[in-house]
């Protein structure tokens, strides 16, 4: 009964709050590949309220945002963002409502709302995701300086979301310089990164030599890691391809990755030891080493592509100019979205940390 087990999984989350343990609660009820939140469920709310009616003291909710600005790719990054806390006795104080509880129906709307305007603050708000995808693009390029690291997830979080605030002509605006830049960029086959001047050659020729010699010193370990990881590690690649969506992608992935990569290590393990621990020891070696080796092939794939970038920039350093001259709209533009002074967007750093 679907009631019942509702009840039950309410009740186990008061015992837990009663312990001033924590509950993670999805409020949407479900994970999706848009780029804002869905309606939220009422479950957060009223398991927050029950819990303070059936003596849990202190409850907070906090809200967290999850952005993936790819959910399909392979070792993706994901920017976690922690927004204000809310805190249950002060927020029914300021409502005049000291006594609310879960059957509260009122109360428990306005305080699904109240925690839907505090996640909005810490997730994307863009009702069509190519639009998410221009203006992060748009902040990524805004933020980019000579000689300087790569804007981190959370400045470009935060500079696209002020961006999507703005008048739908003036995104309408960068919208369109953003693409002929990019296309530009694209047919040129360089990328912002070179535009700008951020790849010297001296400095990837060092790094270069640095990872290199990282390479050859650890090559020993790397290849028995390699030999034991890389069939599980291509089904789960493979794996991919039976979903459609990227959340099924992703659950399928990580389902064949739970059994795969386990079963490889204990059957290498076979040929190393005997003895069950002797076996688990070295299969716990083997997924380090593993861990180990995909560090690595991800150190010498940035490697390769920052030497072809850097030939290719001084390939074709007869385009830099004229990209150059496309690249300072697009700047304008972001300054401009956000009222910022003419030339300070590059100087923009992460907000302060929350």
């Amino acid at each position: 009964d679907g009631a019942v087990a509702n009840d039950d999984a309410f009740a186990a989350c008061h015992r837990v709050l009663r312990r001033r343990a924590t509950v993670v609660i999805f409020p949407e009820g479900t994970t999706h590949a848009r780029a804002h939140l869905d309606p939220l469920r009422t479950g957060a709310a009223r398991i927050a309220l029950g819990a303070r009616a059936a003596g849990a003291e202190g409850v907070v909710i906090l809200p967290v945002g999850l952005t993936y600005p790819d959910k399909i790719s392979l070792r993706a990054d994901v920017l976690v963002q922690v927004g204000e806390p809310l805190d249950l006795d002060e927020e029914l104080a300021a409502r005049g409502l000291p006594a609310a509880g879960a059957d509260d129906h009122p109360t428990v709307r306005a305080l699904t709302d109240e925690i839907d305007g505090r996640l909005r603050q810490v997730v994307p708000a863009f009702e069509p995701v190519d639009e998410w995808w221009a203006l992060d693009a748009a902040a990524e390029v805004a933020l980019r300086r000579e000689d300087a690291r790569e804007p981190s997830l959370r400045a470009r979080a935060d500079l696209a979301r002020r961006l999507g605030a703005a008048p739908a002509p003036v995104r309408a605006e960068l919208g369109a310089v953003a693409a002929a830049y990019l296309l530009l960029l694209r047919r040129a086959h360089l990328s912002d990164r070179a535009v700008v001047g951020a790849l010297s050659p001296t400095t990837a020729g060092v790094d270069a030599a640095i990872r290199a010699g990282l390479l050859l010193i650890v090559s020993p370990i790397l290849a028995l890691a390699v030999a034991v990881n890389a069939i599980p590690a291509g089904r789960v690649a493979l794996a991919g391809a039976f979903g459609r969506t990227p959340v099924t992608k992703g659950t399928v992935r990580t389902l064949v990755a739970l059994v795969t990569f386990p079963v490889a290590w204990w059957i290498a393990s076979a040929g190393l030891a005997d003895g069950v621990w002797d076996r688990l020891a070295f299969a716990a070696a083997l997924a380090i080493a593993g861990y180990l080796a995909l560090i690595a092939a991800e150190a010498a794939l940035t490697l390769v592509t920052t030497l072809l970038a850097v030939s290719t920039r001084f390939e074709r350093r007869g385009l830099l100019g004229l990209l150059q001259e496309r690249r300072e709209p697009v700047v304008a533009a972001v300054e401009r979205a956000v009222g910022a002074e003419p030339g300070t967007t590059g100087r923009m750093t992460d907000p302060t940390p929350t």
